[in-house]
């Protein structure tokens, strides 16, 4: 049977829609107001001139990056907290969730810790990678990604899938560190890697989904508040169903869960 363990963890999302609501959804959208709420402030004030003196331009463009970096630490947080939730609700049946046990501090910073750690380790590779293309002479691939942003072509577009599988493909690979940590198991990058050869297809399965549902809905004919709230919805799809499939990973090739 053909990518079952991506069926099953589409599978649990729909098994008790009360549940994904309550550890997925609500602390996504929790998230996004810690993260857009002071943004939205900010450019308000920043369009009121005379509450924005010259102090105080000053003041908000030194504390700008440091505010961007403490929001997505925070950001980030909220979603390792919802992550730890759903690995320990379906593996362990943990239901103290969205409290309690899920949200010990130790497993929430291990976790997001954990995840820049992988994300460091995919941005070395690729660097790597572009560095050998550029050194052999292929640098006309590398061409697309230098036309104008906002009117991408069709081949920046189908190369940014192409390195968008290729890199959630990777991370994916390297991910069972993280529904580990969660359960407080311990488990190496390299022993992950090990540990999902015989998950291929399904990874890559899983892939091509989320990089095309994160490409082609940008595409969509839609503009304002609309096309904020489609993004908003393709994003919140694409982490809960890669929450669920490492933890439908984690129980099929770690403990040995079957989904027949």
């Amino acid at each position: 049977m053909k990518f079952k363990i991506l069926r099953h963890a589409l599978s649990t999302l729909q098994h008790d829609l009360g549940a994904t609501l309550r550890i997925l959804v609500v602390p996504y959208a929790l998230s996004q107001v810690v993260f857009f709420l002071p943004l939205f402030l900010l450019v308000s004030s920043a369009s009121r001139p005379s509450l924005l003196t010259p102090d105080r331009q000053g003041a908000l463009a030194e504390a700008g990056p440091w505010m961007t970096f403490v929001l997505i630490f925070v950001s980030g947080m909220v979603l390792a907290w919802a992550a730890v939730a759903w690995h320990r609700y379906v593996l362990r049946n943990d239901r103290s969730t969205p409290g309690g046990q899920a949200f010990e501090k130790g497993r929430m910073i291990g976790y997001f810790g954990r995840t820049l750690l992988i994300g460091f380790l995919i941005v070395f590779v690729m660097a790597i990678f572009m560095m050998l293309v550029m050194a052999v002479g292929f640098a006309e691939i590398l061409k697309p990604f230098g036309s104008n942003p906002a009117e991408p072509s069709f081949s920046t577009l189908i190369w940014a899938i192409a390195l968008g599988i290729l890199v959630t493909y990777l991370s994916t690979r390297h991910s069972l560190i993280l529904p580990a940590r969660a359960l407080d198991e311990t488990m190496s990058l390299s022993q992950s890697w090990r540990e999902t050869a015989s998950a291929r297809a399904d990874i890559l399965g899983f892939a091509v989904i989320l990089i095309l549902l994160q490409n082609l809905t940008p595409l969509l004919p839609l503009a304002g508040l609309a096309a904020f709230v489609m993004l908003n919805l393709a994003s919140l799809i694409g982490i809960a169903l890669g929450i669920a499939m490492l933890t439908s990973l984690y129980g099929h090739l770690i403990e040995g869960r079957s989904f027949d």
